[in-house]
């Protein structure tokens, strides 16, 4: 189990801020990220799916195929990236 303190309502007194000292980052094997605290607390405002960092790195070393790579998960599933929606998919 992953000791996040996430709020059900996620008001601001349950997030960290951006200045916050960064404790943790989680890599979740769905592409996803979390961003916490010393306290624990998620800060969202640094969580980015770790697929789309790729993403963006493979663009900015002038990879022009990026909807024809298959990125083979943790999981063992493969997920292809959609230009169209800015977003990836597990296939």
């Amino acid at each position: 189990m992953i000791p996040i303190k996430r709020s059900k309502t996620m008001s601001k007194e349950s997030l960290g801020k951006p200045s916050d000292t960064v404790k943790t980052v989680y890599f979740f094997s769905n592409g996803n990220s979390a961003v916490c605290n010393d306290k624990g607390l998620q800060i969202p405002d640094l969580q980015k799916p770790w697929i789309r960092l790729f993403v963006d790195f493979l663009k900015k070393k002038g990879v022009k195929n990026i909807e024809n790579i298959e990125f083979d998960m943790p999981t063992g599933s493969t997920a292809k990236w959609s230009e169209e929606y800015q977003n990836w998919e597990l296939k």
